[in-house]
C-alpha cells in the first residue's frame, strides 16, 4: 500500500526536503524527507486493521535573514482495514 505525504506550504523552504514520519496508531514506523516537490512516499505491507497518519514536526530554514519558522502539522487518520 503506498501512502502519499505532500506539504503545501506557502514557502519552498518550508516543503523540500524536509522530515516527515509515519505513524500507525501511536508507533512511528517510517521516516523520509520530501522531495523538490514537497512530496514522499511510504510504502508499507499492513498485515493488520490500523489508523495510519503523517506528521511533519516543523522545523526552521533558510539563513539569516531569511529565516523562516516552519509550522508543524498532521493528516487526518486513515483507517486500513486488513480482511483475512
Amino acid at each position: 500500500m503506498k501512502f502519499k505525504v505532500v506539504l503545501k506550504a506557502n514557502k519552498k523552504k518550508c516543503r523540500v526536503h524536509m522530515p516527515i514520519k509515519l505513524y500507525k496508531g501511536k508507533k512511528a514506523v517510517g521516516k523520509k524527507k520530501t522531495n523538490n516537490k514537497g512530496k514522499v512516499i511510504f510504502k508499507k505491507h499492513p498485515k493488520k486493521t490500523a489508523k495510519w497518519w503523517a506528521k511533519f514536526p516543523g522545523g526552521k530554514a533558510g539563513t539569516h535573514p531569511h529565516k523562516l519558522n516552519c509550522l508543524p502539522s498532521k493528516s487526518k487518520k486513515k483507517k486500513v482495514v486488513v480482511k483475512p
